[in-house]
């Protein structure tokens, strides 16, 4: 199938992620760079780390709710509360594709049939799939996903999810492959993963960057990032104060 012209949007793509990356190398010199990515952002941070050549660019990583397998998220979608979030989700997709339109060059027909989309696999499989030039939703989903990659990811690694993630069904999570290549959190429930990432972040991850050549200046700060307020306290009134 011949590509048309220009993208509109994919879960993989790593175009601006490895811009940022190149720019901060070449012009800042730092002697180390992490990433931290949340939900569709966590899952194109993955994709690049494991097949986008980010393990050069990026010494260490977090990954918070990350959808992971966009097939079994299409089935639970179809369904549910997950289906209503599904119906919202695809509106703001439409108003991308509107304000695009002339850049993708889709024809009439093509276009009618994204905006008249109730779902994000209906809008996906009218627009995304014939953009790519691949040949039906589902690999569209594979070609997206980022649990393909989590095996591959060399880069030390933090993943933050909650058991309970109402957009994120326990099925789509590769929880064999996280817990052999990666230090996983798993956290009892959605409300509970702000605090935990703190948490985590804070406890977790200078165990993965002690390895790193850092100096003793960075290092010093890494070990000791700032305290956030209680969950009883309120953070305007509350300052971050150092450890």
């Amino acid at each position: 199938m011949s590509r048309p012209h220009g993208r509109l949007y994919t879960a993989r793509a790593d175009d601006d992620l490895r811009a940022v990356c190149e720019w901060i190398r070449g012009t800042r010199s730092p002697p180390a760079l992490y990433a931290v990515g949340f939900s569709m952002g966590a899952n194109q941070l993955l994709c690049f780390l494991g097949g986008g050549g980010g393990a050069s660019l990026v010494d260490a990583a977090v990954s918070v709710s990350c959808p992971f397998d966009f097939n079994k998220l299409s089935v639970y979608y179809r369904s549910g509360t997950a289906k209503l979030y599904g119906a919202l989700v695809v509106q703001p997709l439409k108003a991308l594709l509107w304000s695009g339109r002339h850049q993708l060059r889709l024809s009439r027909q093509q276009l009618w049939r994204g905006m008249s989309a109730m779902s994000v696999e209906e809008f996906d499989a009218q627009i995304q799939v014939p953009l790519l030039g691949l040949s039906n939703v589902e690999e569209y989903y594979s070609y997206g996903s980022s649990a393909q990659f989590v095996r591959s990811i060399s880069t030390p690694l933090l993943v933050v999810h909650a058991l309970d993630d109402p957009l994120v069904p326990p099925n789509a999570v590769p929880q064999a492959a996280l817990q052999a290549e990666s230090q996983t959190r798993a956290v009892g429930s959605t409300r509970d993963v702000t605090r935990d990432v703190r948490e985590s972040v804070r406890r977790r991850l200078p165990r993965l960057l002690a390895a790193l050549p850092l100096p003793p200046t960075l290092s010093h700060e890494v070990m000791r990032p700032p305290q956030p307020p209680t969950l009883h306290e309120s953070p305007a009134t509350t300052p971050w104060s150092p450890s």
